[in-house]
């Protein structure tokens, strides 16, 4: 059975919109100057948008970029890579970051998105966000701004569905095998 989450977290567009508010609010690109990047694929979209909203309500463009972190990811046995480019417009050296992902789980993918970053330089700072923290971390990682923070039974698996890669903007609880 694939239920909507609508009811626990809310519509995306909607969800969308409070983040990039909310990121204004914290870190207000006139004043601080960051760098969105997203965590493919749905963390890229999202970035994205963000920034889409950011331009529209304030007349600022923001840079926004991805970071592939296939090969710093620590499932190899279980997952098989498929790298996405690393897009970054702007050098990340001395920059504040805001890292941006769909779903925060265990900790491990946003490990693996620093250790790309780092490799790639020195930011000034990284600030994690993301619209849902399903508060069930495994490493002492945490997001700056999570939208909704649900613990759920870890049978069940929160998907963001976004247009630009789905032709939907939904979120989804389905049940894992």
């Amino acid at each position: 059975m694939i239920a909507t989450a609508s009811s626990i977290v809310g519509d995306l567009p909607t969800l969308v919109d409070e983040l990039a508010d909310q990121l204004w609010n914290a870190y207000s690109p006139a004043v601080h100057h960051p760098l969105l990047v997203g965590i493919p694929t749905r963390g890229y979209f999202l970035a994205r948008r963000v920034a889409q909203r950011w331009e529209s309500l304030h007349a600022h463009h923001t840079p926004v970029g991805q970071i592939d972190i296939s090969f710093h990811r620590d499932d190899y046995s279980t997952y098989l890579p498929s790298p996405h480019p690393t897009r970054l417009l702007e050098p990340i050296e001395g920059r504040l970051i805001i890292l941006v992902d769909d779903v925060f789980h265990t900790g491990r993918t946003v490990r693996a998105a620093l250790e790309a970053l780092h490799a790639l330089g020195r930011p000034a700072a990284v600030r994690l966000a993301v619209l849902i923290d399903r508060c069930a971390h495994e490493l002492p990682i945490r997001p700056d701004l999570a939208l909704r923070s649900v613990s759920i039974d870890s049978r069940i698996r929160i998907k963001i569905k976004m247009h630009e890669v789905d032709q939907e903007d939904a979120i989804y609880m389905i049940p894992v095998a």
